[in-house]
Parts: C-alpha cells; structure tokens; sequence
C-alpha cells in the first residue's frame, strides 16, 4: 500500500507548565520543561504511517530559512520519500502543554506563497490512497487526485459547522475525519456528511469514536487508555493514520477503530508527533488485550 501525505511539516517548540494563569494582568510562570520537536499535521500523518511499515511518500512545504535544517532532520528519522513544496517560509509552532494533556498552539510563523510542484502530480498517480491536508495551497492538487480517483482522506481537524473555508476539502474527501470538539449533535452530523463518501469519522478525544459508513450503519469505539501521557501532541494524525491503513488492508471498521485508538493512545506517550514504537506489529499486539 502506497500513502501519499500533502501537507504542512514545522519546527515546534514545545513549552510544559502545570497551569495558564486566567488573570488579566501580567503574570510569570515557570516552565517544567521546554522541548524542541517536528510539528505539523502533514508530518503527523507521515511519521506515523511510515513507523507502521507503509511505504509513505511526503509532499510538504518548507522555506530556506533557519529551521530548515531541523525539520528535515526529524523527518530523515523515518523512512519517508520526501518532495519539498518550496516555500518564501517555514511554518513554526509554539505549543503550551498544560493541563492533563491540553495544548495552546501559537502560530509564530506560516508561509504566505507555496511553489505549485508538477512532482506531486506523478506521486499522486502511483499512490493508492492520498492524505490531503487543508492548508491553502493543497487545494492546487485536488484536480489530479479527482482525475486520479485515488482515494482520498481528509481530516477537518476542529470543524465548525458552515465553515466555507473547508467546503473545498469536504466534498473531495472519500474518508472524512472531524474532531468533535465542535460537534454538538454529532449523530445527525455523521449522517449529513456521509453522502457521496465512503466513511465518515468524529474523534472525541478520551471519549472514544464515532464512525458511520456508506450504508449508514454507525459505531462506536471506547477509548484505549494508557497512563503517564506526556502529551497530546499529534494523537488525532495516529489515529487517523491507524484507521486508513487498517482499513484499506481489512475493510473492517470495527478493527480499524480499535487499531487506530491504539494508535492515538500511543503517541501520548511520546514527546514527539508520532511514537517510534508505533509499528503494526506492536499495535497488533495490543489490540488482542483491547
């Protein structure tokens, strides 16, 4: 199986403290830890898919600048095709990780033009599926992936409804995932969504899954808890990453949800985007105690 990821890769610099101060006024706090790590939902999804043994070809952008050097090191880590997007800068992330595992991203810097790479084009065509992501320039590839008909999966991340900006990405999605933090009714929005694709997911975190496939039938999968979560970073990427490779192996929705709950749970345990140790092997051991 051939995964094709487009999307963004940054530089992260992640910031741990117990709590964010609520007041007003100007406040000190001391930071627990500071660490430095690859961010950025297209290398999430990359990361983990090729830690899980799939051959993973990334499209990403990335500028000539000073993080450069970084995020191409963490990625080098892993066995990933890798086509630079060329970009006038590289997206960098300032993440405060408080809380039980809660995350305040801060934007500090994101590409204003992405170079258009005819590369991407014969990537898609010997791809079997394509994790398109919703940064802006990835809308430029959706007519080769529709003329293609690869199988495309799309993740909307914190979704609200009427949203126009993901309308685009939305209808050419054959696999849709959605985080439910803003889906209230999220029954009635499976159903909604379901026409024309193949499966539709939410993700609610430590609650669990929802999923509901072509022929309307809805699941639901509980949660794989694990202790001592360092943070997390990058779980909805493993979890969606989990559930596509899973599936297009198995056709299972069931197993699919379990195996990427696994797969979730797993890279809260890491510092990093992914969990190293997040192979199929693994997960497949895990699962025969979930």
């Amino acid at each position: 199986m051939n995964f094709l990821v487009i999307g963004v890769s940054s530089f992260d610099t992640l910031i741990y403290v117990d709590n964010i101060p609520t007041q007003i006024e100007d406040a000190a706090v001391w930071a627990k830890k500071v660490a430095y790590s690859i961010g950025g939902t297209g290398a999430g999804k990359a990361l983990a898919l090729s830690v899980l043994g799939a051959k993973t070809s990334l499209a990403t952008d990335i500028g000539n600048d000073e993080v450069r050097d970084k995020i191409l090191a963490f990625l080098k880590k892993e066995k990933i095709e890798l086509t630079i997007l060329k970009a006038d800068r590289s997206t960098t992330h300032t993440n405060i990780m408080h809380g039980n595992g809660k995350r305040l991203s801060i934007f500090t810097s994101s590409p204003q033009h992405v170079e258009y790479n005819p590369i991407v084009e014969e990537l898609v065509a010997s791809s079997d599926a394509v994790f398109l992501n919703i940064n802006d320039y990835c809308r430029d590839y959706i007519p080769i992936i529709k003329k293609e008909k690869k199988t495309t999966i799309v993740d909307i991340h914190d979704y609200s409804l009427g949203n126009e900006y993901h309308q685009e990405f939305i209808d050419a999605a054959d696999i849709l995932f959605v985080s439910g933090v803003n889906i209230i009714e999220q029954e009635k929005f499976l159903n909604d969504y379901i026409k024309g694709k193949e499966l539709v997911i939410v993700t609610n975190g430590d609650k669990g899954s929802v999923a509901i496939d072509h022929n309307r039938k809805i699941y639901y999968q509980k949660p794989y808890i694990v202790e001592d979560i360092v943070d997390t970073n990058g779980a909805g990427d493993s979890f969606s990453s989990g559930f596509v490779f899973k599936y297009l192996k198995t056709k299972s929705v069931e197993e699919s949800l379990k195996f990427a709950s696994i797969c979730g749970a797993l890279a809260c345990l890491s510092q990093d985007l992914y969990n190293p140790k997040a192979s199929e092997k693994y997960v497949d051991l895990l699962m025969k105690d979930f």
